[in-house]
């Protein structure tokens, strides 16, 4: 059994949008207004879908296949179309660009990779969070965190 996306509409239904998707976590929506996109965790794959009219989402497609050592935990998106996402496993923060190339990476030193977001005054500011833990740790909610930040070329866009 695979993730789904659901769509809450104004009278407060939910109705499945898309599934079999591998452990679906960051979302986000490209600066043309009509893809979103979303990591696959599981999948080790950044995957787009488009808007149909109804709300609705067109067919899967990939954005980017990371390789099977890298999975994307959390997501967001520039002002050009890249996505900014945390590769805990590998300790890495990564832009990627549509077709999976990688424009600049972070690597961080201890703890995992897991959410990025672009903010500040002018949106160019990277923040990155880190989660200091085990496995064994997270099971047991034992774990400790911060925040890492970094400036970037590309400002944010969109949502988040």
């Amino acid at each position: 059994m695979g993730g789904a996306i659901g769509l809450v509409d104004r009278s407060g239904s939910v109705r499945v949008v898309a599934d079999g998707l591998e452990v679906p976590n960051g979302l986000g929506v490209l600066p043309d207004g009509q893809t979103l996109v979303v990591n696959e965790v599981s999948g080790s794959r950044i995957s787009a879908f488009r808007f149909e009219p109804d709300g609705s989402l067109g067919a899967r497609s990939v954005f980017a296949d990371l390789g099977t050592q890298r999975h994307p935990d959390g997501l967001c998106v520039d002002a050009e179309g890249a996505v900014w996402v945390g590769c805990y496993d590998t300790g890495e923060f990564l832009r990627v660009v549509e077709g999976g190339t990688v424009t600049h990476r972070v690597d961080i030193h201890r703890g995992w990779a897991i959410a990025p977001a672009l903010g500040g005054a002018d949106g160019c500011t990277l923040y990155m969070v880190i989660d200091d833990t085990t496995i064994e740790g997270l099971v047991k909610g034992e774990s400790t965190g911060w925040i890492m930040r970094a400036r970037v070329d590309v400002p944010g866009a969109g949502s988040p």
